[in-house]
């Protein structure tokens, strides 16, 4: 799609390749990405096929945004300030909140506030859980991802 393709990689990149540059970034990132960079910098993680390095990182890139989009019940924030803090271009926040959060503007001199309800939530865990796959090559762990995402076994079990 249209987002996939504004992704930018650069910071990954260097957090894979260069010293330093993933413990600096570590408090933007989820557990889950944290832990996938640190095995790619080991050279631990390893996929099938001819799956490009690049696409790999905006992978994880998209599945970082999701993660903390998870975390947030109510955006309250204007979306240029919200692009500024996430690193993230806005048509791919856009693309984001019309996917799982519903608009809500109670009075019309307030500003829109996006709230996420459990249906939206689901949707946006079964999301996470296929682009991990996807990232993956159908092969991962998801102890971590559980964890991060803060979901009990049952419900994890129900969606996935």
């Amino acid at each position: 799609k249209e987002e996939w393709e504004v992704i930018d990689t650069k910071s990954f990149n260097a957090a894979c390749k260069q010293e330093g540059v993933l413990e600096k970034h570590k408090k933007h990132l989820s557990r889950f990405v944290a832990q996938e960079l640190e095995e790619i910098k080991a050279e631990r993680r390893k996929w099938k096929g001819a799956a490009s390095f690049s696409s790999k990182l905006k992978c994880l890139v998209y599945l970082n945004w999701l993660l903390k989009f998870l975390e947030m019940r109510a955006i309250h924030k204007e979306s240029e300030k919200l692009c500024e803090e996430m690193r993230m271009p806005q048509n791919v926040l856009k693309t984001i909140l019309s996917r799982f959060f519903i608009a809500s503007n109670r009075d019309q001199e307030e500003k829109v506030v996006y709230v996420k309800n459990s249906m939206l939530t689901d949707k946006l865990i079964c999301y996470i859980l296929v682009l991990a796959l996807f990232y993956g090559d159908f092969e991962v762990d998801a102890t971590t991802l559980i964890a991060n995402m803060k979901i009990e076994p049952r419900r994890y079990s129900l969606l996935f």
